[in-house]
């Protein structure tokens, strides 16, 4: 693969973090355009990353202090452990070794940002998600890029534009690396797609200082690998995928035994009925009868009810409800998912 920044700058032209151009939000209604009002805050409309990423709460103070303990002669000794505090609330977010270093989220998104810069990828109108989770133990920040947007609709009449995200991850409570990966965003939506190939990303441990160097080549890779998605997702509007394949795939994500049950009506027989609850996977099948509805019977039909489940979580609320440890474990299982999808056809 070329990781030359120089291509890059073919794909999307030299990179300035100036000031995002307004657009034009009055006519911007869910399912007629391609931008969905409730995702972009009205304070990021013009603002650049920087000042965008400043004002999310993302850079609060995180402390490590040193753990004791008192011997049978009364004497302080160290445990060889350290508890991770948020400063600003006090509040403990884990007990980690004496190996562990803070990487904060501000150093996180500065070498981020940074590395965005070199790799130059037009910024305009560029704008960021974000969540943090349980006091600041966790933390995603997403960057999409509209400049690299593409319609995947065949219909001159249907908007339906995807562009390249830029997701980083991080986290104080032990439950993983902080990283880097890039990805696809689905405007009409507000999601984020998963790709059946393999995850560009940049993982460190938390023993490790974060390079600059790295980053830039995930990112360029990554947006490499973005290009060559636009193919799969044309193609995916165009590839009809039965409703076995949907049920396989769904049982990917519901982690159903398919050898005790290889078809629907098979689990409605053999499986459901000792199921005391309503099963998410009959959730699930609903949302395929509502996508295939409004894009046909397609991979892409399945590849956006499999978005859905990873963003969402098993709630049908808007996708930023979906925790940051709930959405990484969901999308593992999708890109499974789709793996199959496309195996099958």
């Amino acid at each position: 693969m070329n990781t030359s920044n120089n291509n890059v700058v073919a794909i999307f032209g030299k990179n300035q973090e100036t000031q995002a151009q307004a657009i034009d939000y009055s006519q911007a209604k869910e399912g007629t355009t391609h931008w969905n009002v409730p995702t972009i805050a009205t304070d990021d409309i013009g603002a650049t990353l920087t000042e965008q990423i400043e004002s999310k709460g993302l850079f609060y103070n995180v402390v490590a202090r040193n753990n004791s303990t008192t011997d049978n002669n009364g004497n302080t000794v160290s445990t060889g452990m350290k508890t991770i505090f948020n400063a600003s609330s006090n509040k403990p977010l884990s007990v980690q070794g004496e190996g562990y270093k803070i990487v904060d989220n501000r150093h996180l998104t500065t070498n981020l940002l940074a590395a965005l810069n070199q790799s130059d990828i037009d910024l305009t109108n560029a704008f960021t998600r974000t969540r943090i989770d349980n006091d600041g133990s966790k933390m995603r920040l997403e960057i999409i890029l509209p400049s690299t947007s593409f319609d995947v609709s065949s219909n001159p009449s249907v908007r339906d534009e995807v562009a390249l995200s830029i997701t980083a991850t991080n986290s104080f409570d032990g439950s993983g690396n902080f990283s880097i990966k890039c990805s696809a965003y689905r405007f009409i939506c507000a999601n984020g797609m998963v790709s059946a190939k393999p995850v560009i990303e940049y993982k460190q441990k938390h023993t490790q200082a974060l390079s600059v160097e790295k980053a830039v080549k995930v990112i360029t890779c990554g947006v490499e690998a973005y290009q060559n998605d636009k193919a799969d997702f044309m193609q995916q509007v165009k590839t009809d995928v039965s409703f076995q394949t949907v049920y396989e795939a769904l049982a990917i994500i519901n982690k159903i035994d398919t050898s005790l049950a290889p078809t629907y009506e098979e689990y409605q027989r053999v499986i459901r009925p000792t199921l005391k609850r309503q099963p998410i996977i009959e959730h699930h099948m609903a949302l395929w009868s509502k996508y295939k509805r409004e894009l046909g019977a397609s991979q892409w039909a399945l590849n956006n009810v499999l978005t859905h489940i990873s963003t969402h979580g098993n709630k049908p609320q808007y996708s930023e409800s979906q925790s940051v440890n709930g959405r990484n474990d969901k999308e593992k299982l999708v890109h499974k998912a789709l793996k199959h999808m496309l195996e099958a056809a």
